[in-house]
């Protein structure tokens, strides 16, 4: 955590390289038997610890050039008929528990919509220490957050307005 060269995580992972990541260039895509992984880098915690206005804070790099290599990967997937795109980037596009989710200026959703109806994709985040799901535009998005933290009930002042596939509404508890 808060390791700025990404030293354990690249010395733990060396095989990463091989798909183009670097510690200045935190992205980076393979395919596995017609399935195309799109790694993306929202960033970790708000700088300013204000997690009342989550946003992209990655520059590695900033979002407007990750949002070209997304786009680049998605037409190569749609160009090879590929069969499922998994996307992952910490910072979640719909939540309602916890932290907000992604400003609609920072959130990739507006990118992958356009290939919605053309490719199967699927997006997980984390960041809020929640399970959810939603099916938004075609696309699956599922926030994956608790994993062996504690997990959160609140609601964020923000809360996506979209369904919430996963609780349903039902009160949430620990799983």
């Amino acid at each position: 955590w808060e390791d700025e060269h990404l030293e354990g995580l690249r010395t733990t992972l060396p095989w990463l390289e091989n798909f183009g990541f670097t510690q200045e260039r935190r992205i980076y895509s393979f395919t596995y038997k017609n399935n195309l992984f799109i790694f993306l880098d929202s960033g970790g915690g708000n700088p300013t610890g204000d997690h009342d206005n989550d946003t992209w804070t990655s520059i590695y790099p900033v979002f407007a050039e990750q949002m070209q290599y997304l786009e680049k990967e998605l037409q190569r997937a749609k160009a090879k008929k590929i069969d499922h795109v998994f996307v992952t980037y910490h910072k979640p596009s719909f939540c309602q528990v916890q932290h907000d989710p992604l400003p609609a200026d920072q959130n990739p959703h507006e990118y992958l919509k356009k290939y919605s109806n053309d490719l199967d994709i699927y997006v997980f985040n984390g960041h809020s220490h929640t399970t959810e799901h939603y099916l938004v535009d075609n696309i699956n998005y599922f926030v994956l957050g608790g994993g062996g933290s504690s997990q959160s009930y609140t609601n964020t002042k923000n809360p996506s307005p979209e369904q919430e596939l996963y609780w349903k509404g039902k009160p949430r508890v620990e799983e």
